[in-house]
C-alpha cells in the first residue's frame, strides 16, 4: 500500500522544518522494529502495538540545506531525519538523525528494556502516545532548547526524540517532547564531569524535556546511561 500524501503532509507540518517534497522518502515499516520505552519494548511485548502492525517511515534529507535562518542553517550538524509514525493516529513517534559516518561512535544507546529500567528508577513513565498533534513542533522544541536549555542542540552529532505523554516526580501526565543530544562535550561546556566523578560514557550525551505545549524547557540530565 503505498503511503498517503497526507500523512508525509501531517508529520511534516509536525516535524517543523522547512522541507522540499522532492527531498522526502517514505515507506511502510513494521511496528516490531521501533521499541521504545514502556510501549513493545521487546517481541514478546504487544500490549500496544502488534508487531505485524504497519506505521509510516518517512526520510526528510538536505535539512542543513533547506532550512535556513539569515542565510545558515540553524542546525547544521542536522542534515537528515528518520521519523516513525504512530499507525493509530499517524502522529509522530520516534524521530532520529543518523551518527556522522566520519566521526568515531560513542557508547551504543541502551535497548528500550533498559531505558525503561532506568527511567522507572527515576520515578519516570511514558503514560500514552499524544493522539493530537502537538502546539509546539519539532523544530520549535529544538529551538526553545537553544535558548534556554543546558546545552545547544547545535552541538550535537547525533539528536534523537519522543514525542509521548509523560509523567514524573515533577508533574504528571504532560505532553512532551524527549530529545536526546548525543557527541556533545559537558566539560566543554562547563560541566566539572570528570570533579564530579560522573562516568566517561554519560559525558558526552543529554536528555532534555520540552513541553509540547508551550515550548518551557522542563529539565534536563544524562538519562538513559549506556551499558
Amino acid at each position: 500500500m503505498a503511503v498517503e500524501q497526507t500523512i508525509v503532509q501531517k508529520v511534516s507540518t509536525n516535524l517543523g522544518f522547512e522541507v522540499k517534497d522532492a527531498s522526502v522518502k517514505a515507506e511502510e515499516t513494521t511496528i516490531a522494529s521501533q521499541f521504545m520505552p514502556f510501549f513493545n519494548i521487546s517481541l514478546e511485548d504487544q500490549s500496544t502495538f502488534k508487531n505485524e502492525e504497519m506505521a509510516v517511515a518517512m526520510q526528510f534529507n538536505d535539512l542543513q540545506n533547506i532550512t535556513q535562518r539569515n542565510g545558515r542553517a540553524r542546525f547544521p550538524n542536522i542534515k537528515a531525519l528518520s521519523v516513525v509514525t504512530n499507525p493509530h493516529t499517524q502522529q509522530i513517534l520516534k524521530i532520529a538523525s543518523a551518527w556522522p559516518e566520519n566521526e568515531a561512535a560513542i557508547a551504543p544507546f541502551p535497548n528500550a528494556a533498559e531505558e525503561e529500567k532506568q527511567l522507572r528508577m527515576k520515578g519516570e513513565k511514558f503514560i500514552a502516545l499524544p493522539a493530537v498533534t502537538p502546539s509546539v513542533d519539532f523544530y520549535t522544541a529544538l529551538k526553545k532548547l537553544d535558548l534556554a536549555g543546558p546545552v545547544s542542540p547545535k552541538k550535537a552529532r547525533q539528536v534523537m526524540a519522543y514525542y509521548v505523554v509523560h509523567s514524573t516526580i515533577r508533574y504528571s501526565d504532560r505532553a512532551v517532547w524527549i530529545i536526546q543530544t548525543r557527541g556533545i562535550d559537558l566539560e566543554g561546556e562547563g560541566y566539572a564531569a570528570r570533579r564530579g566523578g560522573i562516568p566517561i560514557d554519560a559525558r558526552n550525551h543529554m536528555r532534555h524535556i520540552i513541553d509540547a505545549a508551550t515550548g518551557e524547557w522542563l529539565f534536563s540530565d544524562t538519562t538513559p546511561q549506556p551499558v
